[in-house]
């Protein structure tokens, strides 16, 4: 799957004569932290909502805002793994689609795009969701399986985070059974640090309510 397959061309552009005003409530309509900035079909920055603090006066416009964010953007051939990594590394809740010379072809709207690949990643499927926290020398994927199989319950997907200041490991595990207390348990009696642990209807809520908890596991 590639970006084409993903792209919004409705999807709401602002331009450098777009007032703060308008531009914050389009981001609360739209229920995105950021908005691609576009006059005459060509992609001249991003707005992040971060970008409109401390401005008082909501008639300024966007030409005369400070970007934080580069002008980025991905190809509409672009696979959904460089999509993932791309929106992951600069933080974005929507992509900027473009052809040659960033002439503006439409977004990807990060919480639908999870939506759309979660029957890919098993986040479809019943069951709960460990979290482990691993020095990289004490990751082996063979006894974290046989730990969870042990207990009657199998891995259906896995996702790793590096951390290279801390120098851990995040271990995403999403296994085939909802009640996960045992398997935490026994994650606890073989020393392994439980970072996090959902039910299924608690690892929703926390995945689409924050479009970057699964961005800090999808370190592809």
């Amino acid at each position: 799957m590639f970006a084409k397959d993903f792209i919004y061309t409705s999807f709401i552009t602002v331009k450098t004569s777009t007032t703060l005003k308008e531009a914050k409530e389009l981001m609360n309509e739209w229920k995105v932290s950021h908005l691609p900035i576009v006059n005459n079909d060509i992609l001249l920055g991003i707005l992040n909502e971060d970008d409109l603090i401390g401005i008082s006066d909501e008639n300024t416009q966007l030409g005369n805002v400070e970007l934080s964010t580069p002008i980025v953007s991905v190809q509409s051939d672009s696979h959904i793994f460089d999509i993932l990594q791309f929106m992951g590394q600069y933080k974005l809740s929507i992509c900027p689609v473009t052809a040659h010379n960033m002439q503006y072809i439409g977004s990807i709207i990060g919480v639908d795009f999870l939506h759309c690949l979660s029957p890919f990643m098993s986040l479809n499927n019943p069951g709960g969701t460990i979290i482990l926290e691993i020095k990289p020398v004490d990751y082996t994927m063979a006894q974290i399986a046989s730990i969870i199989e042990s207990n009657d319950a199998h891995i259906l997907a896995t996702f790793i985070h590096a951390d290279a200041e801390k120098n851990q490991l995040y271990v995403f595990i999403k296994i085939d059974k909802m009640d996960i207390a045992p398997i935490i348990q026994t994650f606890n009696r073989y020393d392994y640090i439980v970072y996090a642990s959902y039910q299924e209807e608690e690892f929703y809520e926390e995945l689409y309510r924050n479009y970057e908890f699964l961005m800090r596991f999808l370190n592809i």
